[in-house]
């Protein structure tokens, strides 16, 4: 595995080779637009009881905190699901820079899917099942 971070826009040509010789379809060519530049959703980290699968109770706030603080400078979002596809209200509150507290209250004793996103792209371990 070999990763890259581009620190410019435009348009780059990835060159995989085999002993020094293009391999078929190389190079392949990425355009790298402003909003992904230095953004790296890979490196959010969500954790907390709020998105364990158990333990949650119908109608009890459950807590879960979104640390995004070395993933770039982009947006968070999270939203929520019930099984019947009902969105969840997500409560956010900022408490550090691109850090997040969060928590809902599951009003339905169904299954729960939240979502994490940063920069438009899953982060690690999203979508988060919760079992009620």
């Amino acid at each position: 595995e070999i990763c890259y971070i581009p620190k410019a826009c435009g348009e780059y040509a990835i060159h995989v080779l085999t002993n020094d010789v293009n391999i078929s379809g190389s190079p392949y060519m990425v355009e790298i637009g402003e909003s992904h530049l230095g953004c790296i959703p890979e490196l959010v980290k969500c954790s907390g009881a709020g998105i364990s699968e158990y333990g949650h109770v119908c109608g009890q706030r459950s807590t879960f905190t979104v640390d995004a603080s070395r993933a770039g400078d982009s947006a968070v979002k999270i939203f929520a699901m019930d099984s019947d596809g009902m969105e969840m209200n997500i409560q956010q509150k900022t408490i550090a820079n691109n850090v997040y507290s969060c928590s809902f209250v599951p009003e339905s004793c169904k299954r729960h899917w939240i979502m994490v996103t940063f920069d438009d792209q899953s982060v690690p371990g999203s979508p988060f099942k919760v079992s009620l």
